[in-house]
């Protein structure tokens, strides 16, 4: 599950630590939490 709004993207449940490497080395992408 998540949410998309004004810029941001949270990611909630079991993909969240998936995501946060794989976002995390794109440029344009920051990732908190």
């Amino acid at each position: 599950g998540g949410t998309a709004s004004g810029g941001t993207v949270e990611i909630q449940g079991d993909h969240r630590d998936r995501l946060r490497q794989l976002l995390a080395g794109k440029p344009g992408w920051t990732v908190k939490g």
